[in-house]
């Protein structure tokens, strides 16, 4: 009787492999050939599912957010909406500082920048990330948490930008920006959103 293949499970291994490959020899490295050796299979294996490097990269990206969009939605599920559910979120996305980790990111980011059909899976990825934040946002300008008259889509793009920036200090600074830092920050940003300061810029004076 012919094996029964799980193609889901084996194309997500495939994915979980690839992300292993570049946390040991960066992006450039995680090429068909060492993504192939590293688990012991053919180049054969690989092809049958990806046409190439670029459609491997791209899934296992994807594979990587989907994984987080899971655990944000477990976290929604356990915490209130508005700024409980924000912070919570918040401290999620900051939280590692495992070296290898850190590097898989900026590897990732990297490519985004430098190649088109990643760079469209980094923009959906970040296109859903600001979705979340701005719903945490708006469901806590209805609860009252915040003012109304702050601008969403502008607060919401201060706030990822605010988690990728504290992020990246503690890779590059780990002593200063420790874990409890980072997260002090954060709870200093969330903090703010609640002195009920509009997000537009102020007019200055004499204009």
């Amino acid at each position: 009787m012919p094996k029964i293949v799980d193609h889901h499970r084996r194309r997500e291994d495939l994915a979980l492999l690839t992300l292993d490959v570049i946390k040991a020899a960066g992006i450039e490295g995680a090429t068909v050939r060492e993504i192939a050796r590293r688990g012991r299979l053919s180049i054969g294996v690989l092809t049958r599912y990806f046409t190439g490097k670029d459609e491997m990269l791209a899934f296992a990206f994807r594979w990587l957010t989907e994984k987080m969009f899971d655990e944000l939605e477990q976290l929604a599920s356990t915490h209130a909406p508005g700024l409980p559910r924000l912070e919570a979120a918040l401290r999620l996305q900051s939280a590692s500082d495992e070296p290898a980790g850190i590097g898989l990111w900026l590897s990732l980011w990297d490519r985004a920048v430098r190649n088109a059909r990643f760079r469209n899976e980094h923009r959906a990825f970040y296109g859903r990330w600001r979705g979340f934040v701005r719903t945490c946002l708006r469901d806590a300008v209805a609860l009252g948490q915040i003012r109304s008259s702050i601008g969403l889509d502008e607060t919401a793009d201060l706030v990822v930008a605010a988690v990728d920036g504290i992020w990246l200090e503690g890779a590059f600074e780990p002593t200063r920006f420790t874990a409890r830092r980072r997260q002090l920050l954060l709870r200093l940003l969330v903090s703010a959103l609640t002195q009920g300061k509009s997000a537009r810029p102020a007019r200055a004076a004499g204009v």
